[in-house]
C-alpha cells in the first residue's frame, strides 16, 4: 500500500488536477487513515493535500468529509506526521472550504481526551483564521470566543496559550468592541494574557479573488492538467478479499 501511495503522490504533485471522478480514489484514502502502519497514514494524508492543492473546489466534498479522521490523527507523536497533516489542513482551508463549514469537526476535536490533539488544532487555527472571510468570522463569533474560552481552562498549558493567542489574533481581525462582551467574562489574568496576543497593528482581510492555491492560473500559460487516475491501481490499496466472500481474481488478490 505505501508503494502505491507513493506512485500516486509522484503523480499527484502537480499545481493543476484534471476534472474528474476521483470517487473510488478518495474512498480508499479516506478509508487508510485508519491504517496500523503510520507509513500507510503518512501517504495517504500527502495524496489528500496534492488532491485539495490540485483539485481546489471540486475536492470540497471530500475535505469536509475527511476533517473528523484526519483532527483524529493529531493525536499521533510523530512530528513529521503532524507536519503532513498541517499542510493537509492548510491546503484544505480555504481552497476547499470555509471554516464555518467545519465547526462541529472542530468542537469535537477541541473536547478529544488527548491535549496534543488540541494543541495542534489550535496551532492550525491560528494559521485559518487571518484566511477566513470576514463576514463568516462575524457570524460565528459566539463559537469562536466560546471555544477558545473554554480551552483556557485546560490544564495543558500549551493549549492555554494557543488558545489565548486565537482570542487575541480575533481581536486583531475583528476589533475589540465586537469582543467586549466576551472579555468582561474573563477574569483579570486571563484577560491580560489574551491582551499580550493582540497585534500591533489590525490584521487585514484576506485578498479578494482567487484563493491561495490558484495563483498559478492568472498567468499567461495555465499548468497542464495532469490526470491521475489513468496511472494509478487502485487494486493495491484495497482492503483484502475474506475467505467466505465471493472469490476474488487473482490480481486483486495478489495486489492486497
Amino acid at each position: 500500500k505505501k508503494e502505491t501511495l507513493e506512485a500516486i503522490n509522484k503523480l499527484a504533485d502537480t499545481p493543476r488536477l484534471a476534472s474528474g471522478d476521483y470517487g473510488e480514489l478518495t474512498k480508499n484514502l479516506k478509508r487508510l487513515l485508519s491504517d496500523s502502519n503510520v507509513f500507510v497514514v503518512e501517504e495517504t494524508i500527502r495524496c489528500l493535500c496534492y488532491l485539495a492543492i490540485g483539485l481546489r473546489a471540486e475536492f470540497a466534498a471530500t475535505a469536509r468529509s475527511s476533517m473528523s479522521p484526519l483532527l483524529e490523527r493529531l493525536k499521533e507523536r510523530s512530528a513529521k506526521l503532524i507536519n503532513t497533516l498541517q499542510e493537509t489542513l492548510d491546503a484544505y482551508h480555504p481552497q476547499c472550504f470555509a471554516l464555518s463549514e467545519v465547526q462541529e469537526d472542530i468542537l469535537a476535536a477541541s473536547k478529544h481526551k488527548v491535549a496534543g490533539v488540541k494543541k495542534e488544532l489550535l496551532n492550525w487555527i491560528k494559521r485559518a483564521l487571518p484566511k477566513e472571510k470576514r463576514p463568516n468570522l462575524t457570524k460565528s463569533l459566539k463559537f469562536w470566543c466560546t471555544l477558545f474560552m473554554d480551552l483556557m481552562e485546560e490544564s495543558d498549558a500549551a493549549v492555554r496559550e494557543n488558545a489565548f493567542e486565537c482570542f487575541g489574533l480575533l481581536i486583531g481581525m475583528l476589533g475589540e468592541r465586537q469582543l467586549t462582551g466576551y472579555l468582561n467574562q474573563m477574569d483579570k489574568v486571563k484577560e491580560k494574557r489574551v491582551r499580550e496576543f493582540i497585534p500591533a497593528n489590525p490584521i487585514p482581510p484576506p485578498a479578494g479573488g482567487a484563493p491561495a492555491g490558484g495563483a498559478a492560473a492568472s498567468s499567461s500559460a495555465p499548468p497542464p492538467q495532469v490526470d491521475i487516475n489513468a496511472g494509478v491501481n487502485l487494486e493495491a490499496v484495497k482492503p483484502a478479499a475474506k475467505k467466505s466472500a465471493a472469490p476474488a481474481t487473482s490480481s486483486t488478490a495478489a495486489a492486497a
